[in-house]
């Protein structure tokens, strides 16, 4: 188990109810130190592998998946569509 790519990433819950956004998994670095590939890997690139969320009764949630090229924020994607941005409905040859 592991990632494979350039940006770090930060896995989570969003409560839609409440707009509280929970980080459950976080790549710390974006990659594996000392390694020519974009692999992170449990215990290295991710500290703190395991994670648990309760949900709650009478509210909403999604998952997202929020992507950073160093410390710039890049984009977030949803497991919900209806949250994520109009272009990421559109088919990939019209997504600029």
């Amino acid at each position: 188990m592991g990632s494979n790519g350039y940006w770090r990433a930060e896995f989570g819950v969003l409560n839609l109810t409440t707009s509280e956004k929970t980080v459950l998994l976080k790549e710390d670095l974006n990659k594996d130190p000392g390694t020519s590939h974009n692999l992170g890997t449990p215990g290295i690139a991710v500290l703190d592998p395991i994670a648990s969320y309760r949900f709650e009764a009478n509210n909403d949630y999604t998952f997202f998946l929020d992507s950073y090229e160093d410390d710039t924020h890049k984009v977030s994607n949803y497991s919900t569509t209806d949250e994520n941005p109009n272009w990421y409905n559109r088919p990939l040859q019209n997504r600029n």
